[in-house]
């Protein structure tokens, strides 16, 4: 881990340990780099894929907006952490913010989840993509994202309303947890199901503060 990224992990801990969670355990897992540290605003860069970043100020989130628009590829995502200067730094990097905001959940405790033996998480033929078997029958999958956040959890038609997406996201967390790693996850602020399972899980979240995904 070079000094970039020791100082922009020390700077978003330090900001809020919590919200910037999916940020650090980014740059500590090695998804992600850091670009730019400042002690006003974070930007961080998962190759060929996305930018996060963190801003204090309208004047840091433009140039670091401005940075982005400098450097990135046309598939290139911006994700901004809170509401600062979020039409400019749309209007910067030539994206639409999408419509719905996201909230960021967190599991922060060492106490694994309990998980029957008949639900086996196995991994999957595609990267970071883990499926889900009930006595032996795949009803699922979920996976990691790019940066680290668990997402892509899908339970099939067939299996829904058993209560297999929870189990999905104990025993993913669990192997997060195993591994020394802290599971997070974005949830759009109207998806109602995933954020009472998350809830009912003991994730963390903050009620006020919202991430913003542009494409």
């Amino acid at each position: 881990m070079d000094e970039l990224c020791r100082k922009a992990i020390a700077v978003l801990e330090a900001s809020d340990a919590r919200f910037f969670i999916d940020m650090t355990e980014a740059l500590k897992t090695g998804r992600a780099v850091a670009v730019i540290a400042e002690e006003d605003g974070v930007l961080i860069h998962v190759t060929s894929c996305i930018w996060y970043m963190m801003a204090k100020t309208e004047k840091r989130a433009i140039s670091l907006a401005e940075y982005v628009a400098a450097h990135k590829t046309g598939s290139e995502q911006l994700v901004c952490h809170d509401d600062v200067a979020l039409s400019e730094c749309a209007a910067i990097v030539g994206q639409k913010v999408l419509p719905i905001p996201v909230m960021l959940f967190g599991y922060f405790s060492d106490a694994l989840f309990d998980v029957p033996g008949r639900f086996s998480l196995v991994p999957s033929s595609e990267k970071d993509m883990f499926d889900g078997y009930v006595d032996g029958v795949l009803v699922g999958r979920i996976g990691i994202r790019e940066e680290g956040t668990v997402g892509h959890l899908e339970v099939f038609p067939e299996h829904r309303k058993k209560g297999y997406g929870t189990l999905f996201i104990k025993a993913i967390s669990n192997m997060l947890i195993k591994k020394g790693r802290i599971p997070s996850c974005h949830i759009l602020e109207n998806n109602v199901p995933s954020i009472a399972i998350h809830r009912n899980l003991g994730y963390w979240t903050d009620e006020e503060r919202r991430i913003f995904w542009m494409g």
